[in-house]
């Protein structure tokens, strides 16, 4: 088990490295961490190897021109299992901010095909896409991901919350 607690990412060298990658690893925390104005995802597990146990919790995201947190492979070839998501704040691009001429976000948050995990109590604002998008299912086999008391503002060109399949609870 792995927990990063307490951390602040913050982008010195405008590189375009994530500040943190995920691959083929179960039970990692991220908790009470800072990633702001990175010119790069914040957090992705969507590597061409599956991942599980990773939870996310009581973090601030702000100003950040990439998708956010991005777990799981678009065309489900990778999975993020048993993710949470609980009590953060993402702010994914403050109005007027502008990194390497980016000026905006794709989505706060993005849990891909065959994903599944729990997202709960989150605040999202001002994402150029979704602030949260959950791809569902493909594989017929995979357990509802669960979505509950989350707010969500400021999504610029379309729905606040997305949902792509199932099985989802929301």
């Amino acid at each position: 088990h792995l927990v990063f607690k307490g951390l602040w990412w913050s982008s010195g060298s405008g590189n375009g490295a994530d500040a943190l990658r995920f691959i083929d690893v179960s039970d990692i925390t991220v908790d009470n961490c800072l990633f702001e104005k990175l010119n790069s995802q914040a957090i992705t597990a969507n590597s061409d190897a599956n991942t599980t146990n990773i939870a996310i919790q009581n973090s601030v995201f702000r100003d950040l021109p990439f998708t956010v947190i991005y777990l799981g492979c678009h065309d489900g070839s990778c999975r993020c299992t048993n993710y949470t998501l609980r009590n953060n704040l993402i702010t994914a691009s403050s109005p007027g901010f502008v990194v390497g001429g980016k000026d905006g976000t794709g989505y706060c948050v993005e849990a891909k095909v065959n994903s599944q995990g729990t997202v709960a109590g989150n605040t999202f604002y001002h994402s150029k896409g979704p602030n949260l998008a959950v791809y569902g299912a493909a594989d017929g086999a995979s357990k509802p991901t669960l979505v509950e008391r989350n707010w969500f503002s400021g999504s610029k060109n379309d729905g606040a919350l997305w949902i792509g399949g199932g099985p989802v609870i929301a």
